[in-house]
């Protein structure tokens, strides 16, 4: 009986710490291995599982790629016929249903204004139902000659596999593709080695996941015990009262994840506290693995950022201990410690410590201080620093800076137009002027330094002469035109102000009934042009909103018209500087590209 009675004592003391735990001196064993476990993960929910779901899913599939006028090609791989009109089928396309019975799939797919495509992409980590996500594509066929201006029509993606033969099988259909192309605006397309890269491309946000991906702990050790104290840990840090269970054991090896509502819009940092949640929290005991935290940001080969999870993941509670580290001499340990307790809620004393390091050109820790400021939203003392940082040099600091306060909001620094398919943020700003073009996530053209004018005279000519701009030294609006359609007719000469803002939305806009800023010659009722008391034309608003160019055609014009100097801010005589955001989650395909890129920015 004392046996028995002492056997059922050590079970209730495992349950109300972190488990029956072995030997720690080198961590967890797994079969035969021993896994030599780090001391930020040490105590914590990754000691004694993995999380499943979080790795990025290579997805695969083929697709048309339609709008190319003479570019595309007439060429049908053999293995993708019957797949492609069926799917085309599938969604009316060239059907009686739609209107489109004279074209039926097979000619739409002959027609040289289409393109056979295929289609790669990373669905993120733990990705919810819907979640967008970048998509590569890649022409098929010799035949193509550009992608440039093209629509990708919806198409299906499955699990990447070695089967080309039979896109419709094997895994069932894990996301969505389609939207504009955007191709490399880097490309010369006087160079006769470069024309190669106009067949492929992107699709910025294009993919869109069918359902979302199932999320779970699996244990390294099965451990009824195990697994009981980490749907209780998680629990009760992120359960709210009356609302489902985030954390479902089940049986000994598993544990399902929820993503709470409120944290669907930041669920990879939820994931990363939950992996980083300390079990050993009964009595007391949360109180002495908080000073051991502390202690291990002292080790010389310290993780500060990992072990600054483990003391956001004890909750508000923790915020005494951390805070007394915020003016710690080191740096890292001084920062890592305020970001902590300002994430956990300390809004009076840990800002204090981010700001100043966000003000800090010197410092290593800049680049993080600013994005951390653009995570709090309720914390309006950042903005001014934020403000001034547009100012920065740095082209990249500047960037930086211009998220922050875009998430944030709520402020006079930066003004959104949008424009077609993407937006036009106006950022104002001093010192030199810089046009920055996101290829990741987003569509945005982002105008540093306010509107910008274009320099007179200007001619240019671009998009294998698709668009034509010019204006003479002394003339008031600048001329626009460009080709229409696979006939190479040519639009009326528009006239816009001779700003950067105007010419943007000129180009981006669709082309669709409505007034916008293009502008063409006032008739009286001859029909002959009405001119003003000094003989000089009068202007009015065109009665089609845009030139309906792509995202992608808008950022090539941009670049350039900044590469041959025919952009200028207003406060500044320097040409501007263009800047293309890297890519993120893909290979980056802009190769050589001589113009300032900005490396992956990302954080918490």
């Amino acid at each position: 009986m004392r046996k028995t009675f002492a056997t059922a004592l050590t079970v209730a003391v495992c349950l109300l710490t972190a488990g029956c735990p072995k030997s720690r001196i080198d961590g967890p064993s797994v079969g035969d291995r021993t896994i030599i476990v780090p001391t930020h993960h040490r105590g914590t929910v990754s000691e004694f599982a993995r999380l499943v779901g979080s790795r990025m899913l290579p997805v695969r599939g083929y697709g048309v790629v339609g709008g190319l006028g003479k570019d595309g090609s007439s060429q049908i791989p053999s293995h993708l016929r019957n797949y492609l009109i069926q799917y085309l089928r599938r969604r009316d396309i060239g059907s009686r249903k739609a209107g489109m019975e004279e074209l039926p799939p097979e000619r739409i797919l002959r027609d040289m204004d289409t393109a056979i495509v295929e289609i790669s992409g990373l669905i993120p980590s733990c990705a919810p139902k819907g979640r967008l996500f970048d998509v590569q594509i890649r022409a098929i066929g010799s035949q193509v000659r550009s992608l440039e201006g093209g629509v990708l029509y919806e198409a299906e993606l499955r699990l990447a596999t070695g089967n080309v033969t039979a896109p419709d099988r094997g895994s069932k259909i894990l996301a969505t593709a389609g939207g504009s192309v955007f191709v490399n605006p880097f490309i010369d397309e006087t160079k006769a080695s470069e024309l190669v890269k106009l067949r492929a491309g992107r699709v910025i946000g294009g993919g869109k996941t069918f359902d979302r991906r199932s999320i779970r702990l699996q244990l390294l050790n099965p451990d009824f015990t195990r697994a009981a104290v980490i749907q209780r840990s998680i629990n009760e840090r992120f359960q709210r009262p009356g609302k489902p269970r985030v954390a479902n054991a089940k049986g000994s090896d598993a544990v399902s994840i929820t993503i709470p509502l409120e944290w669907r819009g930041d669920y990879l940092h939820f994931l990363d506290l939950v992996t980083h949640m300390s079990l050993q929290t009964a009595g007391g005991r949360w109180e002495k693995r908080a000073r051991e935290v502390a202690r291990a940001m002292t080790l010389p080969k310290a993780n500060h950022d990992e072990l600054s999870l483990v003391w956001e993941a004890m909750g508000r509670r923790a915020i005494p201990i951390i805070s007394t580290h915020y003016t710690d001499a080191d740096p890292f340990i001084s920062y890592y410690s305020a970001r902590a307790g300002m994430r956990l809620g300390d809004l009076v004393a840990a800002p204090e410590v981010i700001l100043r390091v966000a003000a800090s050109p010197g410092s290593p820790l800049r680049t993080e201080a600013l994005q951390e400021l653009g995570r709090h939203p309720r914390f309006i003392r950042s903005l001014p620093i934020l403000r001034k940082t547009l100012n920065d040099n740095d082209d990249i600091i500047r960037v930086i800076a211009y998220e922050s306060l875009r998430k944030i909001g709520r402020n006079s620094a930066v003004m959104t137009i949008p424009v077609g398919e993407f937006y036009l943020d106006i950022v104002r700003s001093e010192g030199h002027g810089a046009i920055y073009a996101t290829q990741s996530e987003k569509s945005r053209v982002v105008l540093f330094g306010g509107d910008m004018v274009l320099t007179q005279p200007i001619y240019f000519s671009g998009l294998q002469n698709l668009v034509t701009i010019n204006a003479a030294a002394k003339d008031k609006y600048i001329t626009v035109f460009r080709k229409v359609g696979t006939s190479g007719r040519i639009s009326p000469a528009f006239k816009i102000m001779p700003t950067a803002k105007a010419l943007i939305m000129a180009l981006g806009q669709q082309a669709k009934s409505g007034q916008g800023v293009l502008m063409t010659p006032d008739l009286d009722i001859e029909g002959k042009p009405k001119r003003d008391s000094a003989g000089g034309i009068v202007y009015k608003r065109a009665s089609v909103k845009g030139l309906g160019f792509s995202y992608g055609q808008v950022v090539t014009i941009l670049h350039r018209l900044c590469k041959q100097g025919s952009l200028a801010s207003d406060n500044a005589s320097a040409p501007t500087k263009f800047v293309l955001q890297k890519p993120k989650g893909l290979q980056e395909f802009l190769r050589g590209a001589t113009d300032t890129g900005r490396p992956n920015i990302t954080g918490r």
